[in-house]
């Protein structure tokens, strides 16, 4: 099934074991792919916080999850299809199935990838099929355990796929998984995949045999359609103990001697499998809607945090506002209580200040009346009597008297000698009014009034 295309800030590849669980860390650089980290994870979790990645994370930078699918719950073969567009390949396989496949093809999931192209127009193709039920059970158990797999990788697909070989032979890979030993043969003769087949053994003798017979159909099938005309090389890749269970046997059968070699280190062929899913045409096992319910999930776990996380923040300001209102009115209380506090004391303060301006007053007007009679005393003539000073209303002082009559004009320049009298550089007198003169036929009496300049007066 052909993957989504998307950009991935890098790849963790998790490769089940017999004792644990190998987990590999890759980052990804534009077409480089590194390894980063190496753990080792126990059987059925829990895995380290570097591989459970936050949900926003997995949304802002995804990283790819590859996990590596039991060999037996898969089934191998090898097509030859016409060469054309990539984008036409998965019709053409998906046509292919109905031949290819053990089940309905509604009831499994098939990945596909391209292993060569040759000179004379046709594409080599590998197949991969499982059995749906087993694959939503498989990725069912390992979310469980709190690994999402975006992809699912067979170990042994991959390495025949990263195999270049130079020559024709048999190349058969033997996996010791965790509950029984699988073997993929494939047969490549005139520079082409012609079959590729994967077997699950029996224990022990049992096993070699089985392994025997299947060798001996491929090549009699091989005979018939007329690509095979005598056995070419045989390669064996697996463990020392796999070796030493298989070579005699197959040396046997094959009649010349077995060529036995390490398999390529699980590290390489992580990376390997990385560096492939990672490509915008990689295709998988994992079932389209599986991927599309994992993102789903993430969404509504991230709406669901972030309307926790909004609403815990809502509780938060409600009680920080219900905290600063509190604060407010208790500020506001003491205001009012210190506010009435004051009111008092600027009350007495007016009243007091109200007395002091009384008494202020009754000594200015004191020493007002004081520098005015002096003022009326001193600048009086000698030809003018003073008959009566009188303070009317603590403001105005009425002078009264009389004058000889040849001494009339002494009247006026008193009453202009009052209006120059100065007290602090100040005129004593804010006015002075016009003497009032009678005559008679005896001495002539005078009148005038004269105004205190107060301090309220401009």
């Amino acid at each position: 099934m052909k993957s989504s295309k998307q950009r991935f800030s890098g790849c963790q590849f998790l490769l089940p074991r017999k004792e644990a669980q190998q987990l590999w860390l890759f980052a990804v650089a534009k077409e480089k792919v590194t390894r980063t980290s190496a753990e080792t994870v126990p059987l059925g979790g829990p895995f380290p916080r570097t591989v459970l990645q936050p949900d926003w994370q997995k949304l802002a930078q995804p990283r790819l999850s590859i996990a590596c699918l039991p060999s037996g719950f898969v089934f191998v073969r090898v097509i030859q299809l016409p060469a054309g567009l990539p984008e036409e390949i998965p019709s053409m396989v998906e046509f292919e199935l109905e031949k290819l496949s053990p089940l309905p093809t509604a009831q499994i999931v098939w990945s596909y990838e391209i292993l060569e192209q040759s000179t004379d127009g046709l594409s080599t193709v590998l197949v991969v099929v499982a059995a749906r039920n087993a694959v939503e059970e498989f990725l069912g158990n390992l979310e469980a355990t709190g690994f999402v797999a975006d992809r699912l990788e067979v170990p042994l697909v991959r390495e025949l796929s990263s195999l270049q070989p130079t020559e024709d032979g048999i190349w058969i890979f033997v996996e010791d998984g965790l509950d029984e030993r699988t073997v993929l043969a494939g047969w490549r003769i005139g520079g082409t995949w012609r079959e590729v087949t994967l077997l699950r053994l029996a224990e022990g003798e049992a096993g070699a045999e089985q392994l025997i017979q299947q060798l001996a159909c491929g090549a009699w099938g091989g005979e018939l359609a007329g690509w095979l005309r005598a056995l070419p090389p045989l390669h064996l890749l697996g463990s020392p103990e796999a070796a030493h269970l298989l070579a005699g046997p197959l040396e046997s059968w094959h009649g010349s001697p077995v060529r036995v070699q390490p398999r390529t280190p699980a590290e390489h062929l992580a990376q390997e499998g990385a560096r492939y899913h990672l490509q915008p045409s990689s295709t998988s096992l994992v079932p389209t809607e599986v991927i599309a319910r994992h993102r789903n999930q993430l969404i509504d776990r991230l709406w669901i945090k972030g309307l926790g996380n909004v609403g815990i923040f809502y509780l938060f300001a409600v009680f920080c506002y219900l905290g600063a209102l509190k604060y407010q009115e208790h500020q506001l209380d003491d205001a009012k209580g210190e506010s009435i506090s004051l009111g008092k004391s600027y009350t007495n303060t007016l009243q007091l200040k109200e007395r002091i301006a009384v008494i202020q007053g009754q000594i200015d007007l004191r020493f007002a009346a004081l520098n005015a009679w002096r003022a009326a005393v001193e600048q009086l003539p000698e030809s003018m009597t003073l008959s009566k000073l009188n303070f009317d209303k603590g403001r105005t002082l009425k002078l009264l008297g009389s004058v000889p009559a040849e001494s009339v004009a002494d009247v006026t320049r008193y009453n202009s000698a009052l209006k120059k009298v100065m007290i602090d550089g100040q005129p004593l007198f804010a006015s002075v009014t016009p003497a009032n003169i009678a005559a008679q036929a005896g001495p002539s009496s005078w009148s005038f009034e004269a105004v205190l300049r107060r301090s309220e007066t401009p």
